[in-house]
């Protein structure tokens, strides 16, 4: 995309052909689908408001996203060519990821007892698999096959790590099942499988900059494989991963992130009435 609005949180159908995003300013955006073939877009929401954090299904025929309601945070589905947006959840929190076959959604609520929670699309209310007392959790991504999800926890100040563990429907996890797979002495963050499953992405600043990186995991343990590696850097000062309203979203030929377009100018003026 290259606009003036601010383009962020996109997400790609599994098959690589369809884009969804945020456009827009604070209390003023829209969800935006593309199709990465034609270039045709639409606008899936009816008026301009602080919609956020779309997520598309992936065979790309929905798209999941929130809405900041005052106290309330609501989630909607609305077809890809648009529609009728329906009310999936009333007060879920932030819409993450949709499962394989499309019956299920992980969100995340930043309550008092933070958790990754699913939801059954049809059920009113959602079914916490993973929550925390203490660190903060976020994110919350099924991998290709459904039966594994991966997340995001955030024990010290800037400083996070990557944890995987199987999920059985919408069953809670057992602490037993839980596998740390980056050791949290760096800033890992927006995480996203590979489409066999076989490497977790994610973007670190483990070498200073937010870069993406990857891991390799064993597809049968999800037990990690060597160390991460790097697979692009963002070094630029022009051109850089914005972490806040950011995205990393991967399909089956294309890798799908936003950066930040950072440029200055200096300007000179002689105030009025000076010689």
């Amino acid at each position: 995309t290259s606009s003036v609005d601010v383009d962020a949180v996109p997400t790609i159908s599994a098959d690589g052909t369809k884009l969804t995003y945020e456009a827009g300013r604070p209390d003023h955006v829209e969800i935006r689908a593309r199709d990465l073939a034609s270039g045709r877009e639409t606008t899936l929401t009816p008026a301009p408001g602080r919609f956020n954090w779309p997520r598309i299904s992936r065979d790309g025929s929905r798209v999941l996203y929130g809405l900041q309601d005052g106290e309330h945070r609501p989630f909607y589905v609305v077809p890809i060519g648009g529609g009728l947006p329906e009310k999936v959840c009333d007060n879920c929190g932030y819409p993450w990821s949709w499962s394989p076959e499309g019956a299920r959604l992980l969100f995340v609520r930043t309550s008092s007892t933070p958790n990754v929670s699913c939801l059954e699309v049809g059920v009113t209310q959602g079914q916490a698999v993973v929550q925390h007392a203490k660190d903060g959790l976020f994110q919350g991504q099924f991998a290709p096959d459904g039966q594994w999800i991966a997340w995001m926890e955030t024990p010290l100040a800037l400083r996070s790590r990557l944890v995987v563990a199987p999920l059985r429907g919408c069953s809670p996890i057992a602490e037993s099942d839980r596998i740390p797979v980056t050791s949290g002495e760096a800033f890992d963050d927006y995480l996203a499988w590979s489409p066999d499953g076989r490497l977790l992405y994610f973007i670190s600043d483990r070498d200073g900059f937010p870069c993406l990186w990857a891991l390799r995991l064993d597809l049968a343990t999800r037990r990690p494989q060597g160390v991460p590696f790097a697979v692009t850097h963002f070094h630029s000062a022009r051109n850089a991963f914005r972490h806040v309203r950011g995205g990393l979203s991967v399909g089956r030929d294309k890798l799908v992130l936003n950066l930040t377009e950072t440029t200055g100018n200096i300007w000179m003026a002689q105030p009025e009435g000076v010689q």
